[in-house]
């Protein structure tokens, strides 16, 4: 059966364009698109003929569409604020059968997305497409959608502090964790911080499951499914196990490589598939994936582990975007260098030495032989961190969930790094960069 959508037209204009060949009319169209229970977006089209432009805004509006979260069903959870240009929007919560009191296109939005008490005030400029955009911008805790841009320019707006009704699905209580490897380093230390949350210390509130990466999707599915019958549910899945090794790409072969993506690609998404049905039927769950910064950073002998980590990374963010109409979020932890066990513990990669890399495998094996002991970044703090992003406690509490946590004054450089190369990439290249589309 087909979910009914609620649709409706919020702006429109005719445009004129004088051209060699004379005037050129269209018209465009801004399009608002809703469930009526917490799926909304909006999406913008432009044609010459009226009803093309607004199925393309229909289009785009759906392709758009996000999950918001409501109080009880009906309302925001806090006052919220957001400022876009000269434009500021608040919107605050109200009791049952308050109604919705505002102007009328932020009436169309709540109502498509299935508010019912609600009061907003607009200050400054009343431009409606601010208003429309700051509206989103509260209500899907994010920008706008691609290609409406944000601003003076298409520059971000940042969000006010504690804005975004995204919030984490902390607070409930107890959350049951899946966390894969928990022998030891990050998985072992997260395990001891979520456990001591609230009345989750004891040791009757601890399950060990066996079980390995590479094991068939058969064998991964029962452990999941006898890890949810423990206390009926899983609230967390972090996706901490992996392994790699260091040494030349090109030494390290085709086959290798594709032992190492089979196992640590492959066997998070056997974990990750087995687990989601269960969220999906509690419209509720947090996807956590351990990354590394070395994505961001090109070092040699790490390129393995490098591969590995970026494609776990893209598989997170194209997950979350599948998964926020569910309400089920996915956060992408980035940790810099920190002091754990185990992390050199897969040596190098010797079965196919080249001449060629001797200086360089050397001054890499010196620089890894120095590391051991001198990580600046304290594991127990990182994870003590994750914890709190999730469950909303600490310095995460009344914020927007971040979808990224960068750890580590290390990986907040790496990141700044890595920013101002494609700043510059785009800058030096523009011309070619621009000069690719039909005249």
């Amino acid at each position: 059966m087909m979910e009914k959508f609620y649709t409706s037209v919020l702006l429109s204009h005719r445009i004129v364009h004088q051209t060699g060949k004379g005037k050129v009319r269209s018209h465009w169209y801004l399009v608002l698109t809703g469930n009526g229970n917490s799926l909304v977006g909006y999406g913008q089209g432009k044609h010459a003929k009226p009803r093309i432009a607004i199925q393309q805004a229909r289009a785009a509006a759906i392709k758009n569409m996000d999950y918001v979260e409501r109080f009880e069903e009906r309302t925001v959870w806090t006052e919220m604020s957001a400022k876009l240009g000269a434009t500021k929007l608040v919107l605050c919560p109200r009791p049952v059968g308050f109604g919705l009191r505002c102007n009328p296109s932020l009436h169309q939005v709540l109502r498509a997305a299935g508010f019912k008490d609600i009061s907003a005030k607009v200050w400054g400029s009343r431009n409606k497409m601010n208003v429309i955009k700051c509206a989103f911008m509260l209500l899907q805790a994010g920008h706008a959608p691609p290609g409406m841009g944000d601003g003076i320019g298409g520059k971000g707006a940042k969000l006010s502090r504690g804005v975004g009704m995204m919030a984490p699905i902390a607070n409930a209580g107890p959350l049951t964790w899946l966390i894969t490897g928990t022998s030891l380093g990050f998985g072992y230390r997260l395990a001891l911080i979520a456990l001591s949350r609230g009345d989750n210390s004891k040791k009757e509130r601890l399950k060990t499951f066996q079980f390995d990466l590479s094991d068939s999707e058969d064998v991964v599915k029962q452990m999941v499914e006898d890890a949810h019958e423990v206390w009926g549910r899983i609230d967390v899945l972090v996706n901490n196990a992996g392994w790699a090794w260091r040494g030349m790409l090109e030494e390290s072969g085709v086959s290798a490589l594709q032992t190492l993506t089979d196992t640590n690609i492959i066997g998070t998404a056997k974990i990750t598939f087995a687990v989601l049905p269960y969220m999906h039927a509690r419209r509720t769950g947090t996807v956590v994936t351990i990354s590394r910064m070395s994505w961001k950073a090109e070092l040699p002998s790490i390129g393995s582990y490098a591969m590995v980590k970026s494609a776990l990374r893209a598989f997170s963010e194209n997950l979350g975007a599948e998964l926020a109409p569910f309400n089920i979020r996915t956060l992408i932890v980035e940790p810099g260098s920190f002091r754990t066990e185990g992390i050199y513990s897969p040596g190098w990669h010797e079965d196919n030495l080249t001449a060629d890399y001797d200086d360089l495998r050397k001054a890499a094996q010196k620089t890894f032989a120095s590391l051991p002991g001198n990580e600046p970044g304290d594991a127990l703090k990182a994870m003590t961190a994750v914890v709190d992003v999730v469950r909303g406690e600490g310095p995460a509490k009344g914020k927007a969930w971040p979808n990224y946590l960068i750890l580590g004054e290390d990986g907040e450089a790496a990141v700044w790094n890595k920013c101002a190369v494609m700043l510059d990439v785009l800058e030096e290249g523009k011309d070619v960069t621009r000069g690719t589309r039909f005249s």
